[in-house]
């Protein structure tokens, strides 16, 4: 369909009228000054950016699935902002004096905001989209049949759970009913498709935008799963996407890890059984998108020899620790061709803060800094967080040992939890796991990824125990996804170097498989165990 002069002037037009009013509504809970000055801001990008962009040949079946999209998408954001409704009324009929009924507020600013979230959703379709489907037109066999077999045994394991048990999800407490995870909050308040959710703050200042497409296939297959109460169905939706997405992680690390495509079976085993990846599956935390935009950026990295990193954006807005790996924006051994690239992807990052609303979280800095200090370690010593940080390494590979805990865990009301038993001594299987990382760091110095996954445990030793992050809590175990991929990338490798006949090399991943199956299920039934007990669905 060509798209007439005039036909795209309207269009434009309508996008930027409503585009200010998608970024008040975004951020909702901040003051109306920063927000008018967010929205300000966004009307004049807006008016520069869209002169840039032209669609000359639009198919109608795009255009069709894009208004479908919006509108569901219009629908879901807007139940966030129901409890606004009733404000906005007062003051319409207080100093304008006509009379609004709720109803025709609620339309008329869902009609307001439709135009610009079907130009993002248009964007969406028409750039990320083809990418997807190019990734999926390159999985093998193997690769497709690993993902079935994690759809699969999800489905089963997580329509189970979730029937039982809202220890996973929304529970009637907010935080640390497993270990330290805020599942219970985030699922109340949907931080997958609510880009203004209070977790969604400067530590991931973009999750709400790149776990968007996560959360809205959640909320579109919880309208489907009929053969589950309607309680359960969104968080049994999220656990199977993470699941799958944790799925997609593996075979982007085994692509770059294993060259043997016959060994990168041994692969998934290896990193699927892993408690972080089997405890994460299950709980509904924002580390599974964190770390899969991670690693996109890392895969993107290496099989990307021309253009920017446009991935190294999803990974440091899902997670600002992220941007340690500035090195990858752009692949090249010019400085300046490098700090050009960096620049451009720092002002699109900008951009997307000021779009989404966020950008009003630069006026509130000050106060949240102040705020998160308080889950530093400051007032734990030393000796005891690298006896944490010791016992977290070893929770990579072994399942940590965990206990009932009935109380007031750090400032939380008193409850039922499972939380860590506190370390007091070195442990001797994370020295012996450290130990064997820096062989193969020596073994393997000359393979760029081993040189990032040492590099990424370095950073892991800086954030966890130098800073003491979570350490004031004894909750390590809730980061152990995001940093467990640099350490299963330096075994595997290890064990490659060791084992260079293939049969024996598959011996001894099939041994190690089954023992991680053996020690993480263990003490995941624990925990289910507690959940079915404490937690009754």
């Amino acid at each position: 369909m060509n798209l007439s002069k005039r036909i795209n002037f309207i269009w434009k037009s309508l996008v930027v009228f409503s585009v200010p009013f998608l970024v008040l509504f975004l951020s909702y809970s901040y003051r109306l000054r920063f927000r008018l000055i967010t929205a300000g801001l966004a009307f004049v990008l807006i008016i520069f950016l869209i002169r840039k962009i032209h669609f000359k040949k639009v198919s109608y079946k795009l255009l069709g699935i894009t208004f479908i999209t919006s509108c569901y998408i219009d629908k879901l954001l807007m139940s966030f902002y129901n409890f606004k409704i009733p404000k906005i009324i007062n003051l319409i009929n207080k100093y304008i004096h006509i009379k609004f009924t709720w109803n025709s507020v609620f339309l008329f600013y869902s009609i307001l905001v439709f135009f610009s979230l079907f130009f993002f959703v248009f964007l969406f379709y028409y750039y990320i989209v083809p990418k997807i489907k190019e990734f999926i037109s390159t999985l093998t066999k193997e690769e497709k049949i690993y993902l079935v077999i994690i759809l699969f045994v999800s489905v089963i394991l997580c329509s189970f759970i979730t029937t039982h048990t809202v220890a996973f999800g929304k529970s009637n407490e907010n935080y640390d009913v497993i270990y330290t995870s805020d599942s219970s909050s985030l699922v109340k308040s949907d931080a997958w498709i609510n880009i203004n959710n209070p977790e969604n703050d400067i530590r991931q200042p973009l999750f709400g935008l790149f776990s968007l497409p996560f959360g809205i296939l959640g909320h579109f297959i919880s309208d489907f799963v009929f053969f589950l109460p309607q309680p359960c169905r969104y968080e049994f939706a999220l656990m199977v996407i993470q699941f799958i997405v944790l799925g997609v992680v593996t075979i982007m690390l085994s692509r770059l890890v294993v060259k043997d495509e016959k060994m990168r079976k041994y692969f998934y085993g290896l990193f699927s059984l892993s408690f972080p990846y089997l405890i994460f599956g299950l709980i509904l935390e924002q580390y599974v998108f964190g770390l899969f935009y991670l690693i996109l950026c890392i895969y993107h990295f290496y099989h990307n020899e021309k253009g920017p990193n446009y991935p190294f954006i999803g990974a440091v807005g899902t997670l600002l620790t992220s941007g340690v790996l500035f090195g990858m924006t752009y692949r090249t051994k010019k400085f300046k061709e490098w700090f050009v690239t960096t620049f451009k992807l720092a002002m699109i990052f900008l951009v997307l803060m000021i779009f989404t609303g966020q950008f009003t979280q630069v006026f509130t800095l000050k106060d949240k800094i102040l705020f998160l200090l308080r889950f530093t370690g400051e007032k734990v010593t030393f000796i005891n967080r690298f006896y944490q940080y010791m016992y977290f390494v070893r929770s990579l590979f072994v399942a940590p040992c965990g206990y009932i805990y009935y109380g007031a865990f750090f400032d939380q009301p008193i409850h039922y939890s499972y939380q860590l038993i506190m370390p007091s001594k070195l442990s001797i299987i994370g020295t012996i796991v450290m130990l064997l990382m820096l062989i193969s760091l020596i073994l393997n110095r000359k393979n760029k990824l081993a040189k990032i996954s040492a590099f990424w445990i370095a950073f892991s030793f800086i954030i966890l125990c130098l800073v003491g992050w979570g350490s004031q809590e004894n909750g390590l175990i809730l980061y152990s996804l995001y940093f467990s991929w640099a350490f299963y990338v330096l075994f595997y490798l290890l064990l490659e170097k060791i084992f260079k006949n293939k049969t024996t090399l598959k011996i001894i991943l099939s041994v190690i498989v089954i023992v991680f199956l053996c020690l993480n299920c263990r003490e995941l039934y624990n925990i289910l165990q507690f959940a079915f007990s404490y937690y009754i669905r």
